[in-house]
Order: C-alpha cells, then structure tokens, then sequence
C-alpha cells in the first residue's frame, strides 16, 4: 500500500529482526517478494548464559571487561546494520521492465 502512495520505494525496503524477529524476517524474505533485504541478528549479551563455544566466559563484566568490550556495542551492531542495509539496499536500482 504504501509503496501505491508513494510513501516508500518497496525495492529499497529493509525488513529485520532479533530473535524470534530474526526467525519472522527469514520466514518473510522466503515467502514473500515485499521486502530488498532483510537483516536476522541474534545475540548473546551475558556470555556467562552462553557456556559453549567462543562464548564461553565464566567471569561477570566487571571481573574481565575486555572480552566483553572485544564483542562489538549495540551502536556498533546498529551502525554495521545500516551500512549493510544501505550497501544493499539503498542505492538498489529499479529492475528492467519489458516495453
């Protein structure tokens, strides 16, 4: 609708999402045709929750900042997002019509 308004440009229309939004943003890039791109994030904030992997620190923030701050801020998360968004999206060019 808002793209028949001309609200919006539907071929540079980012669709994204964290957790279950992640999983919401996969289902809608696969079974619709609304959106350029999406963006399907998931995170582990308290890596003391997370005793598997590269995630696996035992101590609190304030024990070891610096494994905490190597992971990257929520700002710096964001700001990828928007270049990535913009990269792939933004400048998108309208697809060639038949005459």
């Amino acid at each position: 609708m808002l793209d028949a308004k001309g609200v919006v440009d539907r071929r540079r229309v980012v669709v994204g999402g964290h957790s279950y939004g992640a999983f919401m943003t996969a289902n809608l890039l696969t079974h619709t045709d609304l959106f350029a791109a999406g963006i399907a994030r998931s995170g582990a904030y308290n890596c003391t929750l997370t005793p598997f992997g590269f995630q696996s620190e035992r101590r609190a923030f304030w024990e070891a900042p610096e494994p905490y701050h190597a992971r990257e801020s929520v700002l710096h998360t964001l700001a990828e997002m928007i270049e990535w968004a913009d990269r792939w999206a933004k400048n998108r060019e309208a697809p060639a019509t038949a005459p």
